[in-house]
């Protein structure tokens, strides 16, 4: 095993760790914070945007499907949503659901991480039994 895959496995778990922290713990706070009237916090909001502005997380996303025909090199969209219809409700999905999606992410993350833990274990495992056998 090699130390960018220990680095890789040690990154999607503490990763997995910061996005359920975050969502079970923090933001929940930071919203009752925002809630009382009494307390400083005057400005918050969270959630997905179109565009660029002040973001904690950017990144551009399409979807695509398209086909082509053997024999024929060029390719054809399969799918014409009108975007600035499917942009609102796309954005609308996405943050009835963030925690969820959110959650989900830190999940996978998580069994990626304890699988690829679980292989570099057995890796090791071998390594030492070839350096006992020398």
């Amino acid at each position: 095993m090699t130390s960018n895959k220990f680095e890789e496995i040690s990154n999607l778990h503490n990763e997995s760790i910061r996005i359920t922290e975050f969502f079970d713990k923090k933001l929940p706070d930071i919203k009752k914070q925002y809630a009382d009237p009494y307390n400083s916090l005057d400005k918050h909001y969270d959630g997905f945007i179109e565009g660029d502005a002040i973001q904690s997380w950017d990144m551009k996303v399409c979807y695509r499907s398209f086909s082509g025909y053997n024999g024929v090199s060029s390719t054809y969209s399969d799918f014409y949503p009108n975007e600035k219809i499917m942009t609102e409700y796309f954005l609308k999905y996405l943050n009835k659901y963030t925690e969820e999606i959110f959650n989900e992410i830190a999940q996978m993350m998580l069994e990626d991480a304890r699988k690829m833990k679980a292989d570099a274990i057995k890796e090791l495992e071998g390594m030492k039994e070839k350096l006992e056998a020398l």
